[in-house]
């Protein structure tokens, strides 16, 4: 395993070959099993996790002689809280028309997953495993570039030692799974991590396990929609959404042609 082979990998099955896939793809998908052991993770019966959709349910308005009542607001009911079984859009972790149960480890986690704006009303649901679950954990990998002093190795003018090549992928498919996903992706976009998902699919995992771009907590994609229990549902109305960014490319300024032509 090359410190680079997820990204040739993405390339591969993305604009080469993704259904009969070349020896090279098929050999880092072997090797991404055989390095899994240590990133496995035992979730107990028990363990509450969290689901948010956007939207509620609009109950009728009640009229009498003397009294109306207006609509009430009320979150989803429990079967509209779960993927519909050939209707699921494509995902990270699934094709369209294959439904997995997207979760999160908290509440706000959950319902920042769906990028809600303010005043938004987001249904977000408790479910509780009922079995124990085996998940393959990619928020244990955790790459850090400057723990390394060999200038060599942090500019990877040549590839570095076996462990760190290895935290260095895994490390890359982690956050390919965290990249949020935007309405006006491309399918082939989400390919290489439904592979990879579904590679761990066909091993027996339950799931798989990645870190949040828009949460402090983690998430969660179980193959098996009928693993989790849900055990209660709340309306909750956005009030704040905190806006962080950066700059990643070169500011231009515009210089003002009158003004030059004054001085």
């Amino acid at each position: 395993m090359s410190w680079h082979s997820y990204r040739d990998f993405e390339q591969a099955v993305k604009y080469s070959n993704r259904y009969i896939r070349s020896i090279e793809t098929e050999k880092f998908l072997q090797t991404l099993l055989a390095t899994s052991e240590e990133f496995k993770e035992r979730i107990e019966p028990g363990i509450i996790f969290w689901r948010a959709q956007l939207g509620y349910k609009k109950n009728e308005a009640v009229h009498s002689d003397s009294v109306h009542f207006p609509h009430a607001c009320s979150p989803y009911p429990p079967e509209r809280m779960k993927p519909r079984y050939r209707e699921a859009f494509a995902g990270r972790v699934n094709p369209k028309g294959i439904p997995c149960l997207y979760l999160a480890t908290d509440q706000k986690t959950a319902i920042s997953e769906v990028r809600p704006w303010i005043g938004s009303m987001v249904s977000a649901a408790q479910f509780k495993t009922h079995r124990e679950l085996v998940v393959i954990n990619f928020t244990e990998a955790k790459f850090d570039p400057y723990k390394y002093k060999n200038l060599e190795i942090i500019s990877y003018e040549r590839e570095p030692e076996p462990n760190v090549r290895k935290d260095i992928v895994w490390t890359e498919i982690n956050e390919a799974f965290s990249r949020p996903v935007i309405p006006n992706d491309q399918v082939d976009d989400y390919v290489p991590t439904q592979i990879i998902a579904e590679l761990f699919k066909d091993a027996g995992l339950d799931g798989i396990a990645y870190a949040s771009s828009l949460g402090s907590g983690h998430n969660l994609a179980i193959f098996d929609i009928e693993a989790l229990k849900i055990v209660n549902c709340f309306l909750c109305k956005v009030k704040k959404i905190d806006v962080d960014y950066y700059e990643p490319g070169n500011s231009y300024f515009i210089e003002d042609e009158e003004e030059n032509k004054d001085e």
